[in-house]
């Protein structure tokens, strides 16, 4: 081989690793996926564990993400549940958390961010500080996974058929709703819905 046909092997192989490398960058490097807590109730780290047992890929953690965070982000994952003891420790009371929620879900959906409401925390979860903002992730979300031991009440359900009016089927609620067994289907279900 001449020394030309050499050079050109040369550069014809860089090109070709290069354009391949940028390929995958792309391909790890796309829209992200914020996964934030709404309440304080430590349920975005468990949420965040169970997406990367099902390896998904780029996340984004931000326990108290404002609109800032939505930068460069293709999907919002929001874990639901009041904690007294995390809003307190976060600096935030009931009042604080909503207007904070509030502002992070309408600039999402003004960018057309899929929102996805995660409740994860069962009964420990709900009552009367933590349904307020349980129902008001409901309403934001486009989607919306819980663990059925909170939903024993059908608490969630009423919310999503709400939403959706009373001439909605059960196939209409199954494309925005959906109940899991266990803890450890969450991570499973999020990832069904985002597509990975």
């Amino acid at each position: 081989m001449t020394q030309f046909g050499r050079t050109l092997t040369i550069l014809t192989t860089m090109v070709l690793y290069f354009a391949f490398a940028g390929m995958c960058s792309a391909g790890e490097n796309g829209p992200s996926i914020l996964v934030t807590d709404v309440g304080q109730g430590n349920n975005a780290k468990i949420i965040r564990m169970l997406m990367k047992k099902n390896k998904i890929a780029n996340i984004k953690f931000k326990e108290v993400a404002t609109e800032a965070d939505l930068e460069g982000v293709g999907t919002v994952i929001v874990g639901v549940g009041a904690s007294t003891k995390g809003l307190g420790a976060a600096g935030l009371d009931l009042d604080k958390e909503m207007a904070r929620a509030k502002k992070l879900l309408d600039k999402a959906k003004s960018q057309s961010i899929k929102i996805i409401g995660v409740h994860i925390g069962g009964p420990a979860r709900r009552g009367e500080l933590s349904d307020t903002l349980n129902e008001l992730v409901v309403k934001s979300a486009d989607q919306f996974i819980v663990w059925e031991d909170g939903n024993k009440d059908a608490f969630f359900t009423k919310l999503a058929k709400s939403k959706l009016g009373d001439q909605a089927s059960d196939e209409d609620l199954a494309s925005v709703f959906r109940t899991v067994k266990s803890k450890r289907d969450v991570g499973s279900a999020i990832k069904e819905t985002i597509g990975q």
